[in-house]
């Protein structure tokens, strides 16, 4: 038991921050002692279109206890995701 419990002391967990302004959750992080790095999803026609610039997910997710000093990955929308979504959408429109 004594063991489990020294490992958890260099951990943390990994707080929500779903739909939080990207660069106010990598502040969040930093605060926390993580290592936040921005990333953009690859297109899927499934994430919203709004809010922009909100994190949409976690790597890894909100509650898993890491390593303090981890890197995280925040995924958000910005400009160019929401253009070629636009555009996939526009195009499947056109198709049919």
């Amino acid at each position: 038991f004594d063991v489990y419990r020294e490992s958890q002391k260099n951990k943390r967990k990994i707080p929500d921050l779903k739909d939080v302004n990207v660069e106010e959750a990598l502040k969040i992080l930093e605060d926390l002692d993580f290592k936040g790095v921005s990333v953009t999803p690859n297109l899927n026609p499934t994430y919203p279109i709004e809010p922009m610039n909100r994190v949409l997910k976690t790597v890894p997710e909100a509650g898993k206890n890491v390593d303090i000093g981890s890197v995280v990955k925040v995924y958000y929308i910005d400009d160019d995701v929401l253009e070629k979504k636009q555009n996939l959408i526009q195009a499947r429109i056109q198709k049919d």
